[in-house]
């Protein structure tokens, strides 16, 4: 038995996309449902799902953690959020890249490929 993932399509800054008809548009493939549940994820708050917390909450970091472990930090709280009843440790690998003083980009990837970022700016 293999399972089939399907979610909703949305935009980046929010909101369900509607499909030609006029419909609620769905996710194309089980990839793109993957991709945007990690999205999700990677870029919500602690609480962004009311009784879900499932965010990786990295704007909450700042201001609370210690300029030298930032990145770890990060790294630390998105695989928390990653491997909450969703993916399994191990199956993505979370890295960071600091960019100046000020921002630091986050990137998730699963077998090798991209597949979410942000940046987290301090």
């Amino acid at each position: 038995m293999s399972t089939v993932m399907t979610d909703f399509r949305w935009m980046s800054k929010g909101g369900l996309v509607l499909d030609a008809t006029g419909d609620i548009a769905f996710t194309a493939s089980p990839w793109e449902c993957l991709t945007a549940m990690v999205n999700t994820r990677l870029k919500a708050a602690l609480n962004g799902w009311k009784l879900y917390q499932i965010g990786a909450d990295l704007d909450n970091l700042l201001g609370s953690t210690v300029a030298a472990d930032l990145e770890l930090s990060i790294q630390r709280q998105v695989q928390a959020s990653l491997s909450q009843d969703f993916l399994p440790t191990g199956s993505f690998t979370v890295s960071t890249l600091p960019v100046g003083n000020q921002d630091i980009h986050v990137f998730v990837y699963i077998q090798n490929q991209m597949v979410a970022s942000t940046t987290v700016s301090a």
